[in-house]
């Protein structure tokens, strides 16, 4: 995202929650996603979650891949539940 040409040079555009935010010139833009999810998946599907939400960023953020971090957040069954239910009770 480009800032407006009346912001001064060492302003970053951020999201419209943010605002204006000064950054650096040592300071690079590094988009970070956490993934929260229950254990279970294969090495195989994390590598596709994350790249795919890689791809994503990098297409709608404007900044090179190397810039992105993923990290997947994992819990035991028996310590994350949904509707009051713990995942390790739950029929699957």
């Amino acid at each position: 995202m480009s800032c407006p040409a009346f912001w001064p040079s060492s302003y970053v555009a951020r999201t419209r929650y943010s605002g204006r935010v000064r950054r650096t010139k040592r300071e690079t833009a590094m988009p970070e996603i956490y993934v929260h999810a229950v254990k279970g998946r294969s090495l195989d599907q994390k590598r596709a979650l994350i790249k795919d939400i890689t791809d994503a960023v990098v297409k709608n953020f404007s900044v090179p891949a190397e810039a992105v971090m993923v990290e997947i957040v994992e819990s035991e069954p028996t310590a994350k539940a949904k509707g009051g239910v713990l995942f390790s009770e739950m029929r699957r």
